[in-house]
């Protein structure tokens, strides 16, 4: 438009700027800074819209357009006068006749929220610094109410007796390819060596595509020293091949997984340091040279799309907390978790597809959608406030890419009225996404147990659920539809105990966005385990309640949620309740043109069964497995896990959808080990490698001097498989 070509002319850089735009559904005008600058008459009739206005981010909120400090936005219904504009320019803080302003912010407000915004009353902040001869700690008591975006202080000082200095004896080099070398320098703010990587010169195409190389980074570490020593090291990286899935892994210098932790820390919305990965580690250092390979994974690793827990800044996008952000392979998230609850007031956010788009010619590779939302353990306290996380820590024990293992430990509540333990895990795979989760919840004070839920799968906006199924290990209880009369806040189903054998499942059958262009699908949720003690009765079968969400408009239909819920009699949450479940949320495809991945027997059921509860049943009965084991101790079915007794574990498995995931602990070395198929008697050996040793996955283990291996075994149409794993 002609009235935008005086945009750069009027704008003083390095300056604030006032910007006006008003269109009277006739004539669009542009003024800066209080004066007109031009203007422009549009023939086309406007037609209101109903989507979202943003100012500066994108509307799906995937990422920044323009980066910048925005103050006083306000957006009216109608088009200002030139008098108007002058004045609010003039004296921004008295807007006298605000007729027509639907929306306003400025800073250090939070007007467009949707939810209620939290407070908080006689609360306690503590900080505590401890380690090796030390343990300083402070901890301050604030009675009157806190509201959120409201700062206090309190403050812990610690004098250290050394700053921290580089082991003279120690010194890293990095090398990238055959070219291209980086400086290590040692960092005294973050008591580490800093590899500070950019501008890679990559022999493979990166961004939103099937990533199916690694950023190989060579290490060398020089000790010249006459003992041991553990340098930290970090590998700060701007610029990875693709910054929504990827899982860095310490390997030999072959490429072999040695089973050091790496930890995972990254950011795609810094407004000035961009997309950077964090990869920080302790690289033991022997005396002389030891070298390692720092292995990158994206898209895929080995064979398989890789699995990544990673911890996800959100400084830049808002909220300034961090979000737990799960992938299946590099082309979006997968689901995510605000464990800081600092954006949203609920657990589960993002929930996302694997390799799916939106029919035959969608696009591939790319954000997915299977509708947003769900939560953890949902309860209020006698004001209405609900219970949010407190005193949480978490365990990153493996962050892929075969099996992640995530732990939560910590309480709901202010006065820790609920003891929460919580594992995530989520695995590497080509069909659809997992995401597994096992709860043990214990009450710790009596608390009523109105508006409650255990967990919740809903939430979404822009959802249609037009089918509700559940069942059990026998197959489909029930599949209803829910009828067009029905309000918000209704309740569809009211407190349906789900009977029979375990696994009990609920399916959202051909759900779907109510407008997409990109792949999406439906959810649903595997009980594979349940065991509830209320008031000393022990309940081992699950009750769920459906309420609606959304009603959507001309006929379109609505959105149910699914939640878990005490039984009907229950009332009251007594101190030494319980509560422990072992869950499992997918994302499913709706028909097979809409999956475009190699999994020819998830294809063919697709094709048979489209938007159909069996896809469901299929996962909770066909991974519903028995396992026989001699040489370890089976802890865990599915994923399977087994305790190492021996060094050869020879074990059986009836059923399998897909590849299951499948760790072996307590080995005592992190080399050395293989897994093979028994065929005929013979002994395959597993290789699902690419590049050489890229298949497998070694961590350490919570003994010390003790690893976990994890594979991924491929058990599609195998009504009983027999393996062996053992020291080659």
């Amino acid at each position: 438009m002609k009235a935008i070509g005086a945009l750069n002319k009027a704008f003083k850089p390095n300056e604030w700027n006032h910007l006006v735009s008003t269109y009277d559904g006739k004539t669009f005008s542009f003024f800066i800074n209080g004066k007109l600058q031009g203007s422009e008459k549009i023939d086309q009739q406007r037609i209101p819209g109903t989507g979202v206005i943003t100012v500066g981010n994108r509307a799906d909120k995937a990422g920044p357009l323009t980066r910048g400090f925005y103050d006083e936005i306000r957006i009216w219904n109608r088009a200002l006068t030139a008098e108007e504009i002058q004045k609010n320019f003039s004296n921004p803080e008295t807007i006298k006749n605000k007729e027509g302003l639907v929306f306003e912010r400025n800073f250090d407000s939070e007007t467009d929220r949707v939810f209620t915004l939290p407070s908080w009353k006689d609360s306690k902040v503590r900080i505590r610094l401890a380690g090796v001869d030390l343990d300083a700690k402070v901890e301050k008591i604030i009675p009157e109410e806190w509201k959120l975006g409201e700062e206090k202080k309190i403050s812990l000082t610690y004098l250290p007796t050394q700053k921290p200095s580089p082991n003279p004896n120690t010194s890293v080099t990095v090398q990238y390819g055959a070219t291209q070398s980086f400086a290590v320098v040692f960092d005294p703010e973050k008591n580490a060596l800093v590899a500070s990587v950019q501008n890679l010169k990559r022999d493979f195409k990166a961004g939103y595509t099937d990533i199916r190389n690694y950023d190989d980074f060579q290490i060398t570490v020089t000790n010249s020293g006459s003992k041991e020593e553990k340098i930290p090291f970090l590998l700060d990286l701007r610029g990875p091949a693709n910054i929504t899935g990827l899982c860095p892994i310490l390997c030999d210098a072959e490429g072999r997984p040695i089973g050091i932790p790496v930890q995972l820390s990254k950011n795609w919305h810094h407004p000035s340091m961009g997309e950077y990965l964090m990869a920080y580690s302790l690289l033991p250092a022997k005396p002389g040279k030891t070298e390692y390979k720092l292995r990158i994974a994206y898209g895929f690793y080995g064979t398989l799309p890789s699995a990544s827990h990673s911890q996800l800044s959100l400084v830049g996008y808002g909220g300034n907390g961090r979000w737990d952000q799960l992938a299946i392979g590099c082309w979006g998230e997968t689901i995510c978790f605000d464990m800081d609850m600092s954006c949203v007031p609920v657990a589960v956010t993002d929930v996302r597809m694997l390799m799916a788009r939106a029919g035959r010619e969608g696009q591939m590779w790319s954000w997915t959608d299977a509708g947003w939302g769900g939560d953890w353990l949902g309860l209020k306290d006698g004001a209405g406030n609900k219970l949010a996380f407190n005193d949480l820590k978490t365990n990153y024990i493996a962050h892929g890419p075969c099996l992640t293992d995530v732990r939560y430990d910590g309480y709901y509540g202010p006065n820790r009225e609920v003891k929460l333990n919580a594992q995530v895990q989520t695995l590497r795979t080509d069909d659809y996404a997992r995401t597994f989760q096992k709860f043990h919840y214990r009450f710790e004070k009596n608390t009523k147990a109105e508006g409650h839920w255990f967990y919740k799968m809903g939430g979404t906006s822009g959802y249609i659920t037009p089918r509700i199924a559940y069942g059990n290990a026998g197959g489909l209880i029930s599949e209803q539809s829910p009828p067009p009369s029905l309000e918000p806040g209704d309740l569809f189903l009211d407190k349906v105990s789900l009977e029979g054998k375990a696994p009990w499942w609920i399916s959202f059958p051909d759900a779907r966005l109510l407008e997409s262009k990109v792949g999406n699908g439906y959810r649903a949720l595997v009980i594979r385990s349940y065991k509830g003690t209320f008031g000393g009765k022990t309940y081992s079968t699950p009750t769920f309640s459906a309420p609606v969400n959304k009603v959507w408009k001309k006929g379109q239909g609505l959105d149910l949620d699914a939640l878990l819920v005490a039984p009907r009699e229950i009332t009251e949450f007594k101190a030494g309740d319980e509560v422990e479940m072992d869950l499992e949320w997918i994302t499913l495809h709706r028909v097979a043109e809409d999956y475009y991945g190699p999994n020819e027997s998830y294809r063919q059921h697709l094709t048979e069964n489209p938007g159909s509860w069996k896809t469901t049943y299929r996962e909770a009965i066909g991974n519903d497995l028995k396992v026989e084991v001699q040489g370890g101790m089976l802890l865990h079915r599915y994923p399977i896990v087994i305790q190492a007794k021996k060094q050869k574990i020879e074990f059986s498995i009836e059923g399998g959808v897909g590849y299951v995931p499948i760790c072996f602990e307590g080995v005592v070395s992190p080399k050395g080990y293989a897994i093979y198929e028994v065929i005929d008697g013979k002994e395959i050996k597993l290789d699902q490698s690419v590049h050489g040793n890229d298949f497998w996955q070694v961590d350490e283990d919570l003994k010390p001097n003790h690893y976990r291996f994890s594979y991924n075994l491929p058990l599609d149409n195998k009504k009983s498989s027999h393996w062996i794993f053992k020291k080659e």
